[in-house]
């Protein structure tokens, strides 16, 4: 239902159809601590449309991460 998940993301801070390829293949996008992180199964063989979003593998934590732009919202 497109219209349930667009309310939902409304809640969010950033602007999600920045980030639509990504919830195409299934992934999610959290914020956490000012930062934005991809979620989801199977994450490394998606790792070339998450990079092309802009995010960047942390690998300690084994996360795709992304400081949230500030005066977005």
């Amino acid at each position: 239902n497109p219209q349930q998940q667009q309310s939902f993301q409304n809640n969010q801070s950033f602007d999600q159809y920045e980030y639509q390829p990504l919830y195409d293949l299934g992934l999610d996008i959290v914020e956490n601590n000012g930062f934005l992180i991809v979620s989801g199964n199977d994450i490394f063989s998606k790792k070339d449309s998450i990079k092309a979003c802009g995010f960047r593998f942390d690998a300690k934590s084994k996360t795709w991460y992304k400081p949230i732009e500030q005066g977005v919202a």
